[in-house]
Formats: C-alpha cells, sequence, structure tokens
C-alpha cells in the first residue's frame, strides 16, 4: 500500500498473486511461477489507488528454498564453526553455492546466471545465513555490488569478460570500502578518483 491509516483494515489486505518466471536448471528441473508481481486491485480508498502485494511464494521459489537449506545443511553448517575458529575461507563451499548458480542468481541466463528473480535470491541469503554470515556477504557483494552494476552499466564487451564469469562463479567480486580512519563509513572515506584522458587516478 502506498499510505495507510490505523484501522484501515481494507488498506491492509493483500492479495496473492503470481507472475511467471524461468526456474534455473541448477536449482530446479521444473519451470513455474516465479517473479512476484504488483497487482492492481482497481478500488480506491480514501482517494487513494490501492495495490496489492503477494507474499505467498511461488512453486518455484519453494524449489530454491529447498535446495539450498540442503545444501546448507550439508555443506555449510557442520564446518561454520571450524572455520570460524581457524579464520578458514572454505573454497569448496563456494564451489558449491557457484554450482548450484547462487553466484548468479538475478543475472540474465545469456550471462552465465541463473535468471531468477529478487524474492528467490532474498530466499537464497537467507538459508546462506542460516550457516554462515559471511557466505551471505559474500553474495551480497559479489552479486549486488558488483554483477548487479555490470549488468546495468557495462558495454557487452565488458559484460562477457566480467559479469558472464562471475555470474558462473569462475572469479568472485570484491569491493574496496574500508580506510584506517572510515571503516564501513562510505561517507567518510577519503579516497578520490580523477579522470585523465582515458584513465583514472586513484589517490588515497
Amino acid at each position: 500500500l502506498r499510505r495507510g491509516r490505523a484501522g484501515d483494515d481494507d488498506q491492509g489486505r493483500l492479495l496473492l498473486r503470481g507472475q511467471r518466471g524461468k526456474v534455473a536448471r541448477r536449482l530446479s528441473p521444473a519451470r513455474g511461477e516465479g517473479e512476484r508481481g504488483l497487482k492492481q486491485r482497481g478500488e480506491t480508498h480514501g482517494g487513494l489507488r490501492l495495490v496489492a502485494v503477494d507474499f505467498e511464494l511461488s512453486p518455484e521459489q519453494r524449489e530454491v528454498q529447498a535446495t539450498v537449506r540442503q545444501f546448507v545443511d550439508e555443506r555449510i553448517l557442520p564446518n561454520a564453526i571450524e572455520n570460524d575458529i581457524n579464520h578458514h575461507l572454505d573454497m569448496d563451499a563456494i564451489a558449491g553455492m557457484a554450482e548450484l548458480g547462487l553466484l548468479g542468481i538475478v543475472i540474465p541466463e545469456e550471462y552465465g546466471g541463473a535468471g531468477l528473480d529478487f524474492v528467490s535470491e532474498a530466499l537464497v541469503c537467507e538459508e546462506i545465513e542460516r550457516g554462515e554470515a559471511a557466505f551471505r556477504t559474500l553474495i551480497s557483494v559479489h552479486v549486488g555490488l558488483n554483477s548487479l552494476t555490470l549488468l546495468r552499466y557495462a558495454d557487452e564487451e565488458q559484460k562477457q569478460r566480467y559479469l558472464a564469469p562471475q555470474a558462473r562463479g569462475d572469479k568472485l567480486a570484491c569491493f574496496g570500502l574500508t580506510e584506517p580512519a572510515a571503516g564501513s563509513d562510505v561517507a567518510g572515506m577519503l579516497t578520490n578518483a580523477r579522470r585523465e584522458g582515458d584513465a583514472y587516478i586513484l589517490n588515497g
């Protein structure tokens, strides 16, 4: 809903609805209902048009959730505490995430991704976080900060060179942020980039 007041029951009602989507072959053998959507209810309340949101998971999304839950139970949880104590990055687990298509979950299949929707990505992150928070951060940075940026702004040559290997899990994307005086405070960063011709000079 765009706006509501306490007690406006009609404004709080939700309508279940799904739109057709695609399932990644690596996550589910079947294709079915996928991407979540909005549905205009065609009625107004207090001068506002109501928008209903579907919170019911589609069969496709439930399959994604169940698959990743099983992966976490079998591949991540048994070693999570030991890996944390030993400061060990479990590359085998990351390879397993790549094999499932999690490192390119919302990237189109034409670039090596799974081509799923953002609800599926949220479900994946929820399950991965249950087993190891660092791996959820890896997905958020790899997919959200890097791959989606390339998908939106890169030219085709850059997408083939950088995005496709990331979506397949052949390469892991990173994000440089922390500075001695800034920590994770982006607004406090002192590093700057100055363009000179076709290149940028980084200073910081």
